[in-house]
């Protein structure tokens, strides 16, 4: 007969082993999720950081608050006003809270993303104990969420923590959740449903907890089919305020994709490969292209759906061998449903790996369920004791291997240079890429190298407007103004209502002193694009030239509106109240 020890409860540890209360376990668990992304503090802004850190009015100033509850996730935005189907106003909060400590520094961000993964490690721990009953499976559970390499993208890449906000407020609400189901305190059930909120209002992907709660329901819940129903349905009408409010305020509440079969075809190959980095995280990348399916009888359809067969074939049976290993299957598999591309198609990539940090508590918690029954089975061995031991010593090699991994991979996010030419090396194939890292190879004078990366990308798409607006800048940059003015016009003739192009097409004729096509081309931002502060300080230079004092003045007024820190503004504006004094 086995004691509490020998069952992982407590302290969790084989006879001859030094005993771990709690809180060591807890302290452990930090140490290790912080200490494989230790190396991330370093790390400089990429891709969409700069966006949204360098480029976005709102998180300037904590006193914008409201109004990132109130619009999408790109409002802010001084470059581009498209709008985008995400309302993740707890993100940007996030972003704006760092950015009252840390200003533009990387490491303060850098900082916070990797406290995130350690509060979201001890949410693990927290919930995996509270599920598996015993400490020491949680402890391993949560050792493998922090570690595992699939995590890289969402705690290295800044623009990435609304994984680690969601995830954590997710967790919390189903550890209150579980509290509840044992003690049946209604403050637990209002924590629940309050958590659950705050985390849809980080990531949309916690709108599969009601599915969630019903399957806990059905796998160990007690009474008729209509009492199991009773919390899912409460915790499905708790979204319904978040769903309301987000489609008021959003005003595209999809980017839109290919037929529904073809979305269908292609989530079987996606699932598969999501499955696979799961279990198995080697091949990982940066980006990944995956073509559209358009026939079930390609093998890229095929192969893929006996997988998913075989993965479903096996977690069928679990309900009668240990319904814990069925329902943490089925946590996989219900959060990966909103990634899938069945809703929708995702951009810039339908596949990502940081879609994987809100399924993987299901692995950990597989995990920790997976050790509880080797733990359990060796103690009926001769020679227990050993073979326990031999239990504890695989999990920690496995999670030494997997630390190791995750620490190699998270160089892929040192710099935006480094990740934009790994972006092209995992995905050559990608037009986005190539405009990418042209932007980079712009952005550091090696122009030859820049044209060769977006003509590579317009050969791949020839529409690719940005690309061609980038291509454009560098023939203005190296003084071939008629290939830039063609390229300019080229890409408002694919859509004549694109911001940048406008700018750009203004800043050439400026250049040219061609004054009244400029100021033109100026105005047509602000009409498109009214939050422009470069728009109105550009067009206040041009006003001065015409001695319309008056008018410059009103656009640098707007201009220092839209961003009170621009040095450039200011300096403007003083020369311009200055001039209108006169001597």
């Amino acid at each position: 007969m086995t004691s509490r020890r020998d069952n992982l409860q407590g302290c969790a540890v084989a006879p001859g082993f030094p005993a771990i209360p709690v809180w060591g376990l807890l302290a452990l668990v930090c140490l290790v999720a912080f200490a494989v992304y230790g190396n991330t503090l370093s790390m400089g802004l990429v891709w969409d950081d700069v966006r949204l850190i360098k480029e976005d009015s709102l998180v300037r100033s904590l006193l914008n608050l409201p109004l990132m509850f109130s619009t999408d996730v790109w409002y802010g935005s001084l470059n581009d006003v498209t709008p985008a189907p995400y309302y993740r106003p707890l993100f940007k909060a996030s972003l704006a809270l760092d950015y009252a400590i840390w200003g533009e520094n990387p490491f303060g961000y850098h900082l916070t993303n990797a406290l995130l993964h350690v509060a979201a490690s001890l949410c693990c721990f927290l919930a995996a104990a509270k599920f598996l009953r015993s400490h020491g499976a949680a402890f391993f559970a949560a050792l493998v969420f922090a570690v595992h390499p699939v995590h890289s993208e969402a705690v290295a890449w800044i623009s990435a923590r609304n994984e680690s906000l969601c995830a954590i407020f997710m967790l919390l609400s189903f550890l209150c959740y579980l509290r509840f189901k044992d003690g049946s305190r209604v403050a637990d059930l209002i924590l629940s449903l309050g958590a659950f909120f705050l985390s849809l209002l980080a990531k949309e992907m916690s709108i599969t907890l009601p599915a969630l709660v019903l399957l806990h329901e059905l796998s160990f819940g007690s009474g008729g089919f209509r009492t199991r129903l009773r919390l899912p349905l409460l915790f499905a009408l708790a979204a319904v305020p978040y769903l309301l409010l987000r489609t008021m305020i959003l005003e595209v509440a999809t980017w839109g994709g290919p037929p529904l079969l073809e979305r269908v075809y292609t989530s079987f190959g996606l699932l598969a490969r999501y499955l696979r980095l799961l279990v198995f995280p080697a091949d990982l990348k940066v980006f990944y292209d995956l073509p559209m399916q358009q026939s079930f009888l390609a093998v890229d359809v095929l192969a893929p759906l006996a997988v998913l067969l075989l993965v479903v074939a096996a977690t069928i049976p679990a309900w009668r061998v240990d319904r814990r290993i069925f329902f943490c299957m089925c946590w996989i598999l219900i959060t990966l449903a909103p990634v899938s591309g069945i809703p929708g198609v995702l951009v810039p990539a339908l596949m990502a790996e940081r879609y994987l940090y809100i399924p993987s508590l299901g692995l950990a918690f597989l995990a920790g369920t997976g050790l509880l029954m080797a733990w359990k089975r060796m103690a009926q061995r001769s020679g227990a004791a050993s073979w326990q031991r031999g239990v504890l010593l695989t999990g920690g090699l496995l999670v030494a291997v997997l630390a190791f991994a995750s620490v190699q991979r998270n160089h892929a996010w040192d710099n935006d240079a480094v990740f934009k030419e790994r972006w092209v090396h995992d995905a050559p194939g990608d037009a986005g890429g190539h405009t990418s890292l042209g932007v980079v190879y712009e952005s550091q004078g090696r122009y030859d190298e820049a044209v060769r990366e977006y003509s590579e990308a317009l050969r791949i798409r020839p529409n690719n407007i940005e690309a061609r607006t980038n291509l454009g800048v560098v023939y203005d940059k190296t003084g071939r103004f008629n290939e830039a003015e063609r390229e300019y016009k080229a890409v408002l003739n694919l859509d004549p209502r694109f911001t940048e192009t406008y700018y750009n097409l203004g800043m050439l004729y400026l250049g040219q002193n061609r004054f009244g096509e400029a100021l033109q081309a100026f105005a047509t931002v602000l009409t498109l694009n009214p939050r422009s502060g470069d728009a109105h300080n550009n067009i206040a230079m041009l006003y001065q030239r015409q001695g319309r004092m008056d008018e410059a003045r009103q656009h640098l007024v707007e201009a220092l509106r839209l961003d009170p820190e621009n040095e450039l503004y200011r300096r403007n504006f003083a020369q311009c109240m200055g001039r209108s004094k006169g001597p």
